[in-house]
Order: structure tokens, then sequence, then C-alpha cells
């Protein structure tokens, strides 16, 4: 149909423009993380000391920025001993321990191959929940996602996080019951007056990979299963006899998921 077509083209673009600003703000991320500046002390042999930024560490030389745009140049000989400043210890060291509260904030796309296609759409969640020191993590969430049917899930989420480093793989698992907003976009050419759309049960489970800063937030990105239900009804009148129609459709699909995460 046309109009079918139609909106699944505009479900395609709208999916490339959400996951090209994701990909955008990942990059952004990652580059200001790399460039983070960490102050040290440097000691002199003669027991002089200089606190500021590291420039240039060759063998012969050492360019250290004490005060902007200020740079003190020292024979590398006579350097004894080189320390990061206390805080900035103190800020690595949170670095690496990403247990607490925190929200998450991704889009994602959910394909799969139906009947007479292959489909594919969006979906965005939000989620928050606490991290515990051994690596589990447990949260709730919701978003909006479209199948024929638009549909708020409301899910329990459930992951493990084996390492407490800077990059970190995962699994993760979500559970819950998802609400419609929309009708149901029915294949049969007849338009029944008591339609009756509802939501069904959802589960998704899979793996991913998360890459923390210095501050402890994170970009992540994870692919996996995901299965949803949806409940339509139809009512239909002939003569005196009433009819009852109930179209059950399990989706079964794969679910590609970028996001980031904030503590």
């Amino acid at each position: 149909m046309p109009g079918t077509q139609r909106y699944k083209d505009v479900r395609g673009s709208q999916l490339f423009r959400v996951l090209s600003i994701f990909v955008v703000l990942l990059l952004t991320i990652v580059r200001v993380s790399a460039q983070y500046p960490v102050k040290h002390t440097v000691t002199l042999d003669d027991g002089s000391r200089f606190t500021g930024f590291i420039v240039t560490d060759s063998a012969d030389l050492l360019v250290i920025k004490v005060t902007k745009p200020s740079r003190v140049i020292l024979n590398r000989n006579h350097v004894i001993s080189i320390t990061e400043k206390e805080k900035y210890q103190r800020i690595k060291m949170r670095a690496t321990d990403f247990h607490g509260y925190s929200i998450s904030i991704s889009a994602g796309a959910i394909a799969g191959k139906s009947e007479t296609s292959r489909e594919h759409t969006i979906s965005i969640n939000a989620e928050n929940g606490y991290r515990f020191r051994n690596g589990i993590y447990t949260g709730a969430g919701s978003g909006i996602e479209g199948f024929d049917v638009v549909l708020i899930p409301l899910y329990a989420g459930l992951s493990y996080h084996p390492l407490n480093s800077g990059v970190s793989p995962f699994a993760w698992m979500k559970f819950g019951y998802s609400f419609p907003v929309s009708d149901y976009e029915s294949d049969y050419y007849y338009v029944y007056n008591d339609d009756d759309t509802k939501g069904g049960l959802m589960f998704s489970a899979g793996l991913g990979s998360a890459v923390y800063t210095w501050r402890g937030n994170g970009v992540f990105l994870s692919a996996g299963y995901r299965y949803q239900r949806v409940v339509y009804t139809q009512k239909e009148y002939y003569w005196r006899q009433d009819t009852r129609r109930e179209i059950i459709t399990d989706y079964n699909r794969i679910e590609i998921r970028l996001g980031f995460i904030f503590r």
C-alpha cells in the first residue's frame, strides 16, 4: 500500500537522523575525555618544585606550563621525580569507581522480518538505577517505541558489569509491559467501530560495551534480542450475531542501542 510504504520511509529517515545525532555526541564526549589535562609537580635535584601541566617530555628537556601562558623549560637530567597533584589523583580514583546512582538515555533500532517484508523502527528509552560495587546494576525505565502500534514500555532492568574500568563489557536484561498510545495498523480491508488495541509483555536481553569518561559519565553500545506482544481485538456485527476476533502478534526482533550514562 502506498500509504504504508510512505510511513515506513518516514520512520527510516527519522531513525537515521536520531542515530546520526547520537554518533556525533559520542565522538565529542570521547574527544573531550581524551584531552583532559593532568597537573603534575616536578621536583629538581636542588629541591625546587614546579607545579603545572606537562607540555613536552623528552630525554633532554621537560617543558611544563606553570601559569597560562607561561612555560618553564627544565634540563631533564636535573629532574628527580614527577608526581600527580593530590586532587587529580582523587579524580582518577573516582573515575575507576562507577558504583552509585545513574541515569541513562538511549536510542536504538529494532529490526526484523515480517510475513511480507523487512521491518525496522526506532526506540528511545530513559532509565535510572543503581550500580553496586560487585558490578550488578538494577533499574527501571520507560520510553516510546513503534511497532505496528506506538507503545510506551515500563520495564525493570538488570545488568552485570564484570570490569571496574574505563572500558567494560556488560550483559543486560529487561522485562516489563508495553502500553499502546495509538491504534493497531490492521491489514484488513474493513474497519471496525469497536476496535480495541492492547499492549503486552516485553522482554530483551543482550551484550554491550561501555566507555567511561574521567567524571564517571559514559557512552555504551549494545545489541541483543527483543520480544514484544501486541493484542488487537475486533468486534464485528452481522445480523443479530456478534463476532469477536482477537489478533495476537508476537514480535521477535534484533535490537541495537546507543546511549549515554550520567552520574
